[in-house]
């Protein structure tokens, strides 16, 4: 899994891209990366298509920059989770 742009990963020679899910504000990207990538890891953890595990990696980088640091990632509910990954499943294609 190689990051190539805001909004394009590669995995095993596939290019794939993502919208961002839509935020109000930004507040920092840190740790964003790393938010995309642990979350693409917990989809795969559970069987997901690395396409599928992308959008759980996508919805946990938006929770990410609507903090400073990882405080954008620590009040995640199921609720406002599950919001945001129907919204990246309606958005997104194979």
């Amino acid at each position: 899994m190689a990051k190539r742009a805001q909004h394009t990963s590669i995995a095993s020679n596939n290019v794939f891209k993502m919208k961002a899910y839509p935020l109000k504000e930004v507040i920092d990207t840190t740790g964003a990366g790393d938010a995309y990538l642990g979350g693409i890891l917990m989809g795969k953890v559970q069987g997901m298509h690395i396409f599928d595990a992308m959008k759980v990696g996508a919805v946990m980088a938006s929770f990410c920059i609507e903090g400073v640091g990882v405080e954008g990632l620590l009040n995640v509910s199921k609720e406002s989770f599950q919001k945001r990954l129907k919204w990246m499943q309606a958005n997104h294609t194979a």
